[in-house]
């Protein structure tokens, strides 16, 4: 059986991956050259203030992807692969592919001076990447600037799910707040009824204690209510006083489930 917590962290976590994912994610091959992708980057930034994730970090050829990367990948709304060269052989964009494939989206390749049409017909990243969807770049040298065609091309590709995206983070952040304002809601109740019980036991303890010493068999049945509705110290200490008066009517204490009960021989 499902651990229940285990299930409301995965649950919460899919929110807040939701809630807080990114809009792009760049993936690239570093021997191709930083500048383009952080370029890029910073132009659709500020195009539309879109989320973008860029892993400046360097992974050697072979090393398994991360789970933090795939979470990553998994909380982006698309994948842009940036194919150059060296990303045609890079293991790492291969699996950052794969990941995204495996979850049945369909990656964005910007295809920079033909790197794809250049790469033989067998090659394995070529026949990875033949279904996905294009945007060709043409530029001068591995430093240049994305063009604004290939900015434009990218953002109008967010478009069409950008508004039903923003909807759907609105809703479940609505969804969240009143989930914890029923939590909350549910704790205090819980609370109340806690303190409701226990000021119902204080009440027949005091009634207990005024009848020790004219009437302790109610003393006995009142003191052993109370400690029946709440496990308080006032309960027990009237209940073990009132049994201590009367040892001929042979009364033991008896646990049910953790509350304390008097039981008569």
């Amino acid at each position: 059986m499902p651990n229940p917590l285990k299930k409301l962290a995965t649950f919460v976590r899919s929110v807040v991956d939701f809630l807080f994912g990114y809009d792009f994610f760049i993936s690239y091959a570093h021997k191709d050259g930083m500048d383009y992708p952080q370029r890029l980057a910073n132009r659709l930034i500020d195009l539309n203030n879109f989320r973008v994730f860029l892993d400046t970090k360097e992974y050697v050829a072979g090393t398994d992807l991360q789970s933090a990367t795939k979470r990553r990948i998994r909380m982006s709304k698309k994948l842009l692969v940036i194919v150059r060269p060296e990303a045609m052989r890079s293991d790492w964009v291969a699996k950052e592919v794969d990941a995204r494939l495996a979850l049945n989206r369909v990656p964005i390749a910007i295809v920079v001076n033909q790197t794809l049409d250049a790469a033989d017909a067998d090659a394995p990243r070529k026949r990875k990447l033949q279904d996905i969807i294009y945007i060709h770049e043409l530029i001068d040298g591995i430093d240049a600037a994305p063009s604004d065609n290939v900015v434009q091309e990218v953002a109008r590709s967010f478009r069409a799910t950008r508004q039903e995206t923003l909807r759907m983070r609105v809703l479940s952040m609505a969804t969240v707040f009143f989930l914890m304002v029923a939590i909350v809601a549910a704790w205090q109740g819980w609370v109340a009824e806690q303190r409701r019980q226990q000021a119902a036991s204080r009440l027949l303890a005091s009634q207990s204690q005024d009848l020790i010493d004219g009437n302790l068999d109610l003393a006995l049945l009142l003191a052993a209510s109370g400690q029946a509705t709440a496990d308080t110290f006032d309960t027990r200490d009237v209940l073990l006083r009132a049994l201590q008066k009367a040892p001929r009517l042979r009364w033991y204490l008896h646990s049910d489930h953790g509350q304390w009960q008097a039981v008569a021989l």
